[in-house]
């Protein structure tokens, strides 16, 4: 996932899709059904939500389905600073910047590493005009 800090909003119609060949789309799709399995397994293990966000958003573009995973690990584990992080980056790229101050408050209460360069991000995003 790429994620929007600068001055202008990326196109409406780029791709935010990694290229991957043939054969690594099958390895990964693989890893994505073993992570599936993994949360049939043991479906209180928040990382493997997280993981699964990703692979769903880096394979199709699945963005809204990433953050249900995302949702989903954050209800498991409500004071991860790098979920958290990971939600309000996709946020921020999204321009959805009510969100993205919910997690970076958060972050903020938690005392988390992130707080002060997200603060930055969101900072930036709001003087942009993009709420």
């Amino acid at each position: 996932m790429t994620t929007w800090l600068s001055d202008e909003r990326p196109p409406e119609d780029r791709d935010e899709t990694p290229f991957y060949n043939d054969a690594e789309l099958e390895h990964y799709r693989e890893a994505r059904g073993w992570l599936k399995r993994s949360i049939d397994l043991n479906p209180y293990f928040p990382d493997a939500y997280l993981l699964l966000g990703n692979a769903f958003a880096d394979i199709d573009g699945d963005f809204e389905t990433m953050l249900t995973y995302y949702d989903r690990a954050l209800v498991l584990d409500p004071d991860n600073d790098e979920f958290h992080n990971a939600r309000m980056s996709h946020y921020l790229t999204m321009g959805k910047l009510d969100l993205a101050l919910d997690d970076l408050l958060h972050l903020e209460r938690l005392q988390s590493g992130y707080a002060e360069s997200m603060r930055k991000h969101y900072d930036n995003a709001v003087e942009c005009g993009e709420q």
